[in-house]
């Protein structure tokens, strides 16, 4: 708002007595350019000196110039930090917040998450001095990056304890978005945690708020039907969320990593694996156009799950999930790729080659135990199971006895249907195989194995069996087949 010429000339002279210099400033760096009309002071104490010597209110009003100013030329939020750090000196706690949010999310697509944690802390400090309304909605975004920056277990309590109290402020505000987002957050949390019975409650009481806006709308189906489908639960209520999701984005000209994910994933459990190719790697790219590290790791799981469930030859998802782990939030990914890339190494060896096979099995062992130490027990549950199938088709009894045993003591801890069907029907598989290898004495197999295979067999009978996946239904006949 300064006039050119005498701002022009008031510069010239302070450069000339050598306060100030001309700078570009170009992806972070200082660089001499005068013809950028950008300056800077020659040394930090010069510029400390003219600090101190303003008043405090018009320094205020500095701050809350540059805040403005650099709000005004953010690019992908490139100066959101700045602008945060201006706007909080400026008293402008609304925009503080705002732009710590924002920080914070371009720290987690850099992957430095210590650094989205103290953006999310400053940015709830800012949110106290925020109206009701608008406070609520503000800490909702940024407790929801703060899960989305991963918590360790001895953070998720008091996390999980942030997010119910703000929920529980919320009645007699008109403040949906910020339920649904504060709900997500409770979602996401509880999912990191392996509590699938909270991540399906969140889901359905995310369903009962009405939003306005038709984008946050079609997000929040997106991500509530998403959810549904990672933890295999009311996969024909997933499919219409999913379907309705993609019916609004459509009509606004916009696509979500979300909506391919989940129904990748329906179609996946159904056994139209073709169908969930297509999503899969739809999802796959659009993650990474998103730079939404956690679906394209999603993705990439999904898709290594679609291709052993359809038996197609080895990829490399396991190998492209391996390499993206070391970028995502604390958890188990890095420990399952490596599970997976030893799935494959047994499928792959012969049994001409007992020494590599001995190795190999080692290796998957000392896997699952990762995943298990890792409190990672459905991915415990999925792993051992195919380790057990391959076993199965190896003719090796005894080791598939041992990883059906491994899935269905994980199943029981999640305590999840298909997971139960699946490793249940491998148990009785691994059973009955067992019953061909031992003598002829019958008495052997009777005391051994009969009450394992009656129990095993009991225990399917009382599933329910029209809600399980297209792999579970499959075992299931496969074993049914085999008591015959």
């Amino acid at each position: 708002s300064y006039p050119p010429m005498p701002f022009l000339a008031a510069m010239e002279q302070l450069e000339q007595q050598q306060i100030v210099r001309p700078v570009h400033i170009s992806s972070g760096a200082v660089e001499m350019d005068s013809e950028q009309g950008n300056y800077d002071f020659v040394h930090d104490l010069i510029r400390q000196a003219a600090y101190d010597n303003l008043s405090f209110p018009r320094r205020k009003i500095i701050h809350s110039q540059l805040a403005k100013t650099l709000k005004a030329q953010m690019s992908e939020d490139n100066f959101a930090s700045q602008v945060a750090y201006h706007a909080g000196l400026a008293g402008d706690h609304d925009l503080a917040a705002q732009a710590s949010n924002a920080a914070a999310l371009r720290s987690l697509r850099l992957f430095a998450y210590e650094e989205v944690i103290q953006l999310v802390s400053q940015g709830l400090n800012h949110c106290q001095f925020l109206p009701s309304c608008d406070r609520l909605l503000k800490s909702a975004h940024l407790l929801r990056t703060w899960v989305l920056a991963g918590v360790s277990p001895s953070e998720s309590a008091t996390l999980k304890q942030q997010i119910e109290t703000l929920l529980s402020a919320m009645p007699g505000f008109n403040v949906a978005e910020a339920e649904v987002i504060a709900r997500q957050a409770l979602t996401l949390l509880s999912y990191q945690q392996g509590d699938i019975s909270n991540v399906y409650q969140q889901c359905i009481k995310s369903l009962d708020i009405t939003l306005p806006a038709p984008q946050v709308q079609a997000e929040a189906l997106a991500v509530a039907g998403a959810c549904l489908t990672e933890i295999e639960r009311d996969m024909d209520r997933a499919e219409a969320l999913l379907l309705e999701a993609q019916s609004l984005a459509t009509r606004m000209g916009l696509s979500f990593s979300d909506i391919e994910l989940g129904l990748g994933s329906v179609h996946r459990y159904r056994g139209n694996y073709d169908l969930a190719q297509q999503h899969l790697q739809l999802s796959l790219q659009l993650g990474r156009l998103e730079r939404n590290q956690m679906n394209e790791a999603c993705s990439l799981i999904n898709l290594e799950m679609n291709r052993l469930e359809s038996h197609q030859p080895a990829g490399t998802y396991a190998q492209s999930l391996q390499a993206l782990s070391p970028q995502l939030p604390q958890g188990s990914d890095g420990a399952l790729a490596e599970a997976l890339i030893t799935l494959q190494a047994y499928s792959k060896v012969s049994e001409k080659q007992p020494e590599k096979t001995a190795e190999v099995l080692q290796s998957l062992k000392q896997a699952l135990k990762t995943l298990d130490e890792l409190d990672a027990q459905r991915r415990v549950v999925f792993v051992a199971s195919y380790g057990a199938e391959v076993a199965l088709e190896k003719s090796d009894a005894a080791m598939a006895r041992t990883f059906s045993a491994q899935a269905l003591q994980a199943a029981k801890v999640v305590d999840h249907p298909n997971d139960r069907a699946v490793s249940e029907a491998l148990c009785l598989l691994s059973s009955l195989a067992t019953k061909n290898n031992l003598p002829a004495d019958e008495s052997t197999y009777a005391t051994t194995h009969k009450e394992a295979v009656q129990r095993h067999w009991q225990n399917l009978k009382a599933l329910e069996i029209k809600n399980l996946s297209a792999r579970a239904q499959s075992l299931i006949a496969k074993a049914t087949e085999k008591m015959k």
